[in-house]
């Protein structure tokens, strides 16, 4: 027969109790509630001290979500508060302190609720290790002495002063990481290519931010609206893109600068278009005729430009 917590035995009913009586009656259960808590704490953590592997398990954290029949971050936090609060062992059987040894004393004293451990603790793990053990000390205690007649929100304000005072320069940054975009190109017999790849969240929303505007719904007047899917605008959205990019003066091209025009034309047919015609004295028959001048590579490389790309010489195979 399971015991009954005396504060659980009315001496009337409920609602015939006056509303400081049934507060006082609320925080009595909250406190025994919390030391409650407290005993489970340490008995997960004597499992810990490999408790749970003898029973198959590869760690306490699988063995409470059976033995509670729950799982997710309830769990977990339950499962952190224990080892947090209470000494572990070792290898060699040499008993390890707990992180918040203080913390699991106000908390078997029904003294601080669940949610206090969880932010003094997130708050102790964030001193650096160069920090004294007095000072990690002093710390605890100050934290516990403020939840005892404090909420959680004033724990964490608390505890924003004393990092800050323990460890002013704040932490290390983190290196930001390379941004990953990745493009590839299917070029196709035909002269076509195909697209596909990968941009981060800031890249994607760069690109989609010029995109989106161009790939808009457009009805075009041709025997009635005509209505292209949203691949298709978004490929036009993309040529237009293109498009401006390419006007731009500092648009570079494959030679490494802008390119005007782009032109492939065969020797035989740049002599006979640009050789300069001439007019010469036959003896023969007394009078001028027609007559061209003989053009090579060599002599029509100066009608080309520096800017003109690519442009492919014949002869020799020369550029």
């Amino acid at each position: 027969m399971s015991e009954t917590s005396p504060s659980l035995v009315p001496q009337q009913e409920l609602w015939q109790l006056p509303a400081g009586e049934l507060a006082v009656l609320l925080r009595e259960e909250f406190v025994s509630w919390w030391r409650q808590e407290a005993r489970i704490h340490r008995i997960i953590a004597h499992l810990d001290n490999g408790g749970a592997r003898a029973l198959g398990y590869s760690g306490v954290a699988g063995l409470v979500a059976d033995i509670a029949r729950s799982s997710g971050p309830g769990v977990k936090k339950l499962v952190k508060r224990a080892l947090a609060t209470n000494p572990g062992q070792g290898i060699d059987g040499a008993e390890i302190p707990a992180v918040a040894p203080v913390v699991g004393e106000a908390v078997r004293e029904g003294e601080i609720s669940p949610e206090h451990v969880d932010g003094i603790v997130r708050v102790l793990e964030k001193i650096p290790a160069a920090v004294s053990g007095e000072d990690r000390e002093f710390a605890e205690q100050t934290l516990v002495e403020l939840a005892r007649r404090a909420g959680v929100r004033e724990i964490g304000k608390a505890g924003k002063e004393i990092l800050g005072r323990l460890d002013p320069d704040g932490p290390e940054p983190r290196d930001i990481p390379e941004p990953r975009r990745e493009l590839n190109v299917h070029q196709r017999k035909d002269g076509s290519a195909k697209f596909d790849g990968y941009l981060d969240p800031v890249s994607a929303a760069k690109t989609l931010a010029l995109l989106d505007p161009l790939a808009m719904p457009r009805a075009e007047e041709s025997d009635g609206p005509v209505v292209r899917s949203r691949a298709e605008r978004y490929g036009d959205a993309f040529m237009e893109l293109v498009a401006l990019a390419g006007s731009h003066p500092d648009s570079p091209n494959r030679s490494g600068g802008r390119s005007d025009l782009i032109v492939t034309i065969p020797l035989a047919d740049l002599k006979l278009s640009w050789a300069r015609r001439v007019w010469t004295w036959s003896p023969t028959s007394r009078r001028a005729r027609p007559g061209f001048w003989r053009v090579t590579a060599g002599s029509s490389r100066p009608y080309s430009t520096a800017r003109a790309s690519p442009w492919r010489w014949g002869g020799r195979g020369d550029w």
